[in-house]
């Protein structure tokens, strides 16, 4: 998913940016959880509104800036840094930060942690 997929604009929700946060974190609790949980799912709303709660404590908070330990300097995969073009330091659509939260929700679920 792109970051700056947004779920509100000026207020009002952007429909289908809504539609794909929630067909993602489906996804993530199919991946992480092993749920198959469609988008209308009790679960994909909880873990929904945590996501647009994130958001809009961020969107409220108008800092962009990403912690250190949170941006993204060097390839995972190589341990080499990031070409300056490719780094990515700040959060100014507040997606990255509303996603790690999702993320930190998945991972600390019973699920993920012992099975």
């Amino acid at each position: 998913m792109e970051r700056p997929v947004v779920p509100e604009s000026a207020g009002s929700e952007v429909e289908g940016s809504v539609k794909a946060i929630k067909q993602n974190i489906a996804h993530l609790h199919k991946l992480f959880l092993g749920e198959n949980l469609k988008e209308d799912d009790p679960e994909v709303a909880h873990t929904y509104k945590l996501f647009l709660d994130t958001w809009h404590e961020l969107s409220a908070a108008q800092s962009p800036d990403l912690a250190w330990w949170c941006q993204g300097r060097w390839d995972p995969a190589t341990g080499k840094d990031l070409d300056q073009s490719q780094i990515i330091d700040n959060d100014p659509d507040f997606t990255i930060r509303s996603w790690m939260a999702v993320m930190s929700y998945l991972m600390m679920d019973y699920k993920f942690i012992y099975e």
